[in-house]
């Protein structure tokens, strides 16, 4: 009798022969779940490592920003404390506001008694007035040893240092440092330690003082970097607040204290998505292998199926069976998918917080933190993941009818009346997914939708694929007399090409992605490569060290700027200073130039607009140069205005020009020296480029420049081929994830074609012990299987070239056209495609050892029972 239900639960028979066979197959069982494992993991590592180097910089910002409501900042010299007077003094807004906080928050340099630097975070806060010494104070620190009466602002220099630096340090009361910065003494009063152990940690290397000391340890007397606060109001009393504020004096903005915060947050978007495409990327060779896995078992027990319809069971029956058995696989998969990703993500987690820290912002995260959004995630798609891939087997399995009891080996017959079917669908959707990389696409995810159209396309092109280069081998081989054991190698890939379909879409996929990021690395590597040769045009460039996260810039002397334009053999010194600037929730990298007009020509690359054209209105006007990447991100043209805050107020500046520039992703807005002059105080000079009378006396200028470093500068000199090498070392250490993750994918292919070849090889177990019957030797069994696996290699190895170029293309005109902003022309090295197919070829025969070894090992008499 038929169900009455789409889906009628299979009698406990059926999930007791599922149980048997998965047990007796144990080995392919395993290799399945692991494939979805590995898949998973590299989900869950990835989105784990990511999110936990970011949460170190998000309880950092909190350090930073405290418990305050608002900041108010200035623009690149600060904000002067005689707004913060005036905050104080008003009658307006006292009753609104419940907390007014001065800070000074910077970065120094300390030598100790020993000669050793460290850099530590400077926190200048109002200790007196606000009590902090109390047990009680706002910031949530615990002042230890300290007192009011022991701190003492007019005496020298006094800080407080947490306790575990002291530990770590073995500082004790009354020791003294010098800040390399200002060349001023400080001593440590006190020791101070966070309410909890994440404060504590943060806090390790932070030194606390009043903000008057702070003043006069970093030169900036006068100057604050930002007002904290925080306000009690009603709706009308909110009204009334950003009346006040509204009042602001020139130069000074209102922002919430996320705000800051999320923007340096918001920059690493783009890196997250490339990590996120490459492991759904891993996560989907997973999933072909549980479709390959799958499938095969559909054709061992074919005759099983075909007997249980025989005696009743019904279609719904058996397809909700398989649906099930998959399902299961996936669950397993997943979960153990998860703890491996958990285990993996501690691995990631140092190469991910290194490139955060060279390309974004500080980030020094201790330990993962485990997010159970991740997990959910994670579970989701690795069960819906398997579901999805195992629909076209279950509904295969429905399909089997009892009188396909009588074929005996079991022959697939679906690629045989529907691969032409399969094979032009295949083009039309390739075809698809490759116009959509030709439309100017804005939007990620239709990058990755046109990404997986063209990898589904390609795979169902992959059995007419395989049958026309079988066909041109079996052509070959009849021109030279049709050997036995490669004849045989070919007919038995005919014979089981459902299988070794989806082995080997699954193969070139995995090869294809390792191609397509190749390429791509390589692609932009080269372009850097050529942008730096042509930006760094100067002899020797100098510096001060480079800051971290949140820290002013430090200028360089004027009278070192005095003593390095005396040295004879220097021609002209190109003088820049390099601002971050809060605007519109994100940040700007504001870049002052103060050049000559052919080193201009000779070091900016444009993109849009003309150079002739430019320079006067460069340096006369009202204008400004933005790169490539900002442009594209706030979608600026030529001749648009842009407004930045300044210390005269809000300006509007024209975009003259849009140049390359592949050193940021948040982007940059480059003004002249002479326009800058007019709006800004800060005249801060940041780095110089010096251009030397000949190239030759480049040694003589620096032993002078090092020997006024060690006596009165902290700065940085570098030659332009040393910086152009760091600058390739960081590019390349940027990468490291990048090549952990397509080596990853490498090794889950891997274990697929393992179980794929495994299953096709042991299921002709009977096949190979007949051929052993009748004289074969175990070698000539080994050089079948092994002729079989490198002919799948090269099959695979074919196929990933055109695919990888597609995803090539995806990744640089879409992926990271979209999150960078970057143009990167394409790149196609042949000795990536010669390393993809050798990479395949390799991956087909090493998977053939343990078939070989079990198939040399058959008992002919249990192989042959039955015949």
């Amino acid at each position: 009798m038929k169900s009455k239900h789409i889906f009628s639960f299979p009698p406990y028979i059926l999930w007791i022969n599922a149980f048997r066979y998965y047990f007796r197959s144990f080995t392919q069982s395993i290799l399945a779940v692991l494939g979805v494992a590995v898949g998973i993991a590299v989900f869950v590592a990835v989105d784990l490592a990511n999110d936990s180097a970011k949460q170190s910089f998000r309880n950092s910002a909190v350090s930073i920003f405290g418990d305050t409501e608002f900041q108010l900042m200035g623009s690149t010299s600060g904000i002067s404390e005689n707004v913060y007077s005036d905050v104080v003094k008003s009658a307006e807004l006292q009753p609104l506001l419940n907390i007014i906080r001065p800070i000074i928050d910077k970065q120094i340099t300390l030598t100790d008694s020993n000669g050793v630097e460290d850099k530590y975070r400077l926190l200048g806060i109002n200790v007196i007035n606000e009590n902090v010494l109390s047990g009680n104070n706002k910031y949530g620190i615990d002042f230890l040893n300290s007192s009011q009466t022991s701190f003492n602002i007019f005496a020298e220099n006094q800080v407080f240092v947490s306790s575990i630096l002291a530990s770590k340090k073995q500082l004790t009361i009354a020791d003294e440092f010098l800040v390399k910065d200002s060349n001023n003494k400080i001593s440590i009063v006190g020791f101070f330690e966070g309410d909890n152990s994440l404060q504590r940690e943060l806090m390790q290397n932070v030194i606390i003082t009043d903000i008057s000391v702070a003043q006069n340890i970093t030169n900036s007397n006068g100057i604050l970097t930002r007002i904290d606060i925080s306000s009690v109001y009603d709706q009308n009393e909110k009204i009334a607040l950003d009346k006040w504020f509204s009042l602001l004096p020139s130069g000074v903005q209102l922002i919430p204290s996320y705000t800051y915060s999320e923007a340096r947050k918001s920059i690493t978007k783009s890196f997250d998505t490339n990590l996120l495409a490459l492991s759904l990327l891993a996560l989907l060779v997973g999933l072909y292998l549980i479709y390959n896995m799958m499938t095969f078992s559909i054709h061992r027990r074919k005759n099983l199926f075909g007997t249980l319809r025989a005696i009743g069971v019904t279609k719904n029956e058996i397809f909700f069976l398989v649906l099930v058995e998959g399902l299961l696989i996936g669950l397993i998969g997943a979960i153990f998918g998860i703890m491996l990703g958990i285990l993996l993500a501690y691995f990631l987690l140092g190469l991910i917080s290194s490139t955060i820290n060279y390309q974004f912002f500080s980030s020094s995260p201790n330990s993962i933190a485990l997010d159970i959004t991740i997990i959910y995630q994670a579970l989701i798609l690795g069960i819906s993941g398997s579901i999805v891939s195992v629909l076209i087997p279950a509904w295969s399995a429905s399909r089997i009818q009892p009188r396909e009891l009588i074929d005996i080996y079991g022959k697939y017959s679906t690629y045989n009346k529907y691969h032409m079917v399969l094979f032009f669908l295949g083009l039309l959707l390739c075809s698809i997914g490759y116009l959509i990389t030709l439309a100017p696409i804005t939007n990620l995810i239709i990058g990755f939708i046109a990404m997986f159209l063209v990898i589904v396309g390609l795979s169902l092109t992959v059995p007419t694929t395989t049958q026309i280069v079988l066909l041109i081998i079996s052509s070959i081989l009849e021109k030279i007399g049709r050997p036995t054991i490669v004849t045989l190698s070919v007919e038995t890939i005919k014979n089981s090409l459902n299988t070794i379909a989806i082995c080997i879409a699954a193969l070139s996929v995995s090869i294809a992605m390792t191609i397509g990021i190749g390429c791509m690395i390589q692609s932009f590597r080269a372009t850097v490569e050529e942008w730096l040769n042509q930006s760094l045009v100067a002899d020797i460039y100098i510096a001060p060290p480079t800051l971290s996260f949140g820290q002013d810039p430090k200028g360089i002397d004027d009278e070192f700027i005095k003593y390095v334009s005396d040295i004879p053999e220097i021609e002209y010194i190109s003088q820049l200073g390099s601002f971050e600037i809060f605007k519109d929730g994100y940040l700007l990298n504001l870049i002052v130039v103060d050049s000559a007009e052919k080193i201009f020509d000779e070091v900016i690359q444009l993109k849009e607009g003309e150079k002739i054209d430019i320079w006067n209105d460069f340096v006369q006007t009202d204008s400004i140069l933005i790169s490539e990447p900002l442009a594209f991100q706030k979608n600026i043209q030529i001749n648009d205005t842009f407004d930045i805050l300044t210390d005269s107020g809000l300006k509007s500046f024209t975009v003259r020009g849009i140049y390359y520039d592949y050193s940021s992703t948040s982007g940059i807005a480059m003004v002249s020296k002479q326009v800058y002059d007019n709006y800004w105080n800060n005249s801060k000079v940041t780095s110089l480029a010096l251009y030397l009378n000949d190239s030759q006396n480049s040694e003589v200028v620096f032993n002078k420049l090092l020997d006024k470093f060690d006596t009165d500068w902290d700065l940085q000199i570098i030659s332009s081929k040393k910086l152009n090498n760091a600058s390739m070392e960081i590019f390349d250490k940027t990468f490291e994830i990048t090549f952990v993750l397509r080596s990853i994918s490498l090794i889950v292919a891997f274990i697929g074609i393992l179980g794929a070849i495994s299953a096709i090889i042991l299921s002709r177990a009977r096949e190979f012990s007949i051929l052993k019957s009748i004289g074969f030797t175990n070698n000539q069994l080994r050089t079948i299987i092994g002729n079989q696996t490198f002919i799948i290699g090269v099959i695979s190895g074919l196929i990933s070239i055109p695919l990888g170029i597609i995803i090539t293309n995806l990744l640089i005109q879409i992926i990271n056209k979209q999150s960078f902003g970057w143009s990167i022309p394409m790149q196609l090295l042949p000795s990536v495609f010669v390393e993809g197919i050798m990479v395949a070829i390799l991956s087909s025969v090493l998977a053939s050892i343990y078939p070989s070894i079990k198939i040399s090992r058959n008992n002919i008499r249990k192989a042959l029972m039955g015949e």
